[in-house]
């Protein structure tokens, strides 16, 4: 009977060990980098940035200008994902995600994406943003009225929370979270020294040069 109970617990300990070191490893990285979605850069590139973000997050406009700045300087080394997770305590997170996915659904998000973090100082402060963000959306090209009608549309919207699920499920918490070549980054803090450390020899001279 002895026998049994430690077999017993010895499987439910090995359950849980293995629990544990699952849990981890999804911590630590996210595997699901593809090349459908809200994707930009070389299909080739060897350095594969997932960002998980907030408009709304001052962190995430400064990330933002990390990886775009790299991407101009260093073509055709990196690309990079994009996927929403508006936070509950930025008020105009929702709607600004909601926006930029029309961008997506309408054939043009990373320029809507870009301006909203180069803005992101004057809308966030607006009582409401609404009609600063159709304005985003006209002068890119997007016609008002189909703008409109894609904000209207619920599916936008639940493409955002569906997404921002995903995020969830990898256990991010905060934005940004980058995972690059898969290792995560929470904070951006430590962005521009590991996309430089990605970089070959002799493209990381120039950079410290």
């Amino acid at each position: 009977m002895s026998k049994k109970y430690f077999f017993t617990g010895f499987v439910i300990v090995f359950v849980l060990v293995a629990a544990v070191f699952s849990a981890r490893a999804a911590f630590q990285k996210d595997t699901s980098f593809s090349p459908t979605g809200k994707v930009t850069g070389d299909p080739s590139a060897p350095i594969k940035i997932s960002t998980w973000s907030d408009f709304q997050c001052p962190s995430c406009a400064v990330a933002h200008k990390t990886v775009h700045h790299f991407m101009e300087t260093h073509p055709g080394m990196a690309q990079i994902k994009f996927n929403h997770f508006p936070l509950k305590g930025h008020q105009h997170a929702r709607m600004a995600h909601i926006s930029a996915e029309c961008a997506y659904r309408l054939g043009n998000f990373w320029p809507y994406h870009d301006k909203l973090y180069d803005n992101q100082e004057k809308w966030s402060v607006l009582q409401d943003p609404t009609d600063t963000f159709l304005q985003y959306a006209e002068e890119i090209g997007f016609s008002r009225s189909a703008f409109q009608a894609c904000l209207a549309d619920v599916a936008a919207e639940k493409a955002v929370l569906l997404e921002k699920m995903d995020g969830t499920k990898l256990q991010i918490e905060r934005t940004p979270t980058i995972f690059v070549n898969n290792e995560r980054l929470v904070g951006g803090k430590d962005l521009e020294a590991k996309l430089n450390s990605l970089l070959p020899k002799e493209e990381e001279k120039s950079v410290d040069g």
